[in-house]
């Protein structure tokens, strides 16, 4: 139930250790179970493995869900909205903060190899939040 409840949240299955520690260790428990039948500490049942298909469960180790730069757009758009500034402090959205550090060193270091490609239009899409380039 909690498993499907954070599905229908998040709309993925990918929990990580500091979000929910417990419910991350069970996907992690069920993930070896299926991989390692014979090894593990849990019995997988073909109802359990039908159950967890039929909301989406993610069978791959993935730790990261990486998401486009218009779902980051708008996740800061909600950053300021509820704080007010797009100065995202590590300690608030680590991903976030991560995503608005990348964007400054991409527009500050032209001429360096960076995480991100800034076209005019993402540019603009900072500019639009009223986004600090330097602090």
């Amino acid at each position: 139930a909690d498993l499907k409840e954070y599905k229908e949240m998040k709309g993925h299955t990918n929990v990580s250790k500091r979000e929910d520690k417990s419910l991350f260790q069970f996907c992690a428990t069920v993930k070896h179970a299926r991989n390692h039948p014979g090894k593990a500490s849990m019995k997988l049942t073909e109802g359990r493995i039908a159950s967890l298909e039929a909301i989406g469960f993610e069978w791959a180790h993935t730790q990261y869900v990486t998401k486009s730069f218009d779902e980051r757009i708008k996740d800061l758009v909600d950053f300021k909205s509820k704080n007010g500034h797009t100065n995202v402090h590590k300690s608030e959205d680590r991903s976030l903060a991560k995503f608005v550090y990348n964007a400054r060193y991409a527009r500050n270091n032209v001429d360096a190899k960076t995480a991100m490609k800034l076209t005019k239009d993402r540019i603009a899409s900072f500019d639009a939040l009223g986004f600090e380039w330097r602090l």
